[in-house]
């Protein structure tokens, strides 16, 4: 199997991706906060209220429930909002490359009461990984662009990976299969 070369000017290009990733994904949840909001305004006036002369409490209730789903939003994406801050302010000092296997995959969890888990690759020092199914990864490869079900799916047990890790997390990993670290 022909190897692609991987060089820092592409992990960075991957690392702009991650960042996308993420602000989106934070785009996406505020979006869903204000439709809850709305939506549960809406409940309140058309299906409550007629029935209830306690309008004005129904209100302070949906605004609280509505600030504390933000709140916990926010204090979630937390971790994520500082692994993007400091790869835009210095990239170069956070960034570390080790090599690891993975010694676990867990499979993707939907939404349940604890929340829901992508796809999920343990490696053996770094810790969990997780690849979403409806990232596009290696956008800058020739011979290995792939969606994140199918880096899933050809990962093996014991896999060997450049992983990239940023703030103490894994935000990238390579499969040493696919690609050469340039020295």
């Amino acid at each position: 199997m022909k190897k692609e070369l991987l060089t820092k000017g592409r992990i960075k290009a991957d690392l702009q991706q991650f960042n996308r990733k993420y602000i989106n994904h934070l785009v996406k949840d505020l979006t869903f906060a204000f439709l809850f909001y709305w939506i549960l305004r809406l409940f309140v006036y058309f299906i409550v209220t007629p029935f209830d002369i306690s309008y004005k409490m129904h209100q302070v209730t949906i605004i609280i429930f509505t600030i504390v789903y933000c709140i916990m939003l926010i204090v979630s994406l937390i971790p994520e909002i500082l692994i993007v801050k400091s790869i835009f302010r210095h990239p170069e000092h956070h960034l570390i490359i080790t090599d690891d296997y993975v010694v676990e995959k867990l499979p993707i969890v939907y939404g349940n009461a604890f929340g829901s888990r992508p796809n999920t690759l343990v490696f053996a020092i770094s810790g969990k990984y997780g690849i979403y199914d409806k990232v596009t990864y290696y956008n800058w490869s020739k011979l290995y662009v792939t969606n994140g079900e199918t880096l899933y799916r050809f990962t093996d047990l014991n896999d060997e990976f450049y992983v990239i890790i940023i703030n103490k997390k894994p935000v990238l990993a390579y499969n040493k299969k696919w690609f050469e670290l340039e020295e």
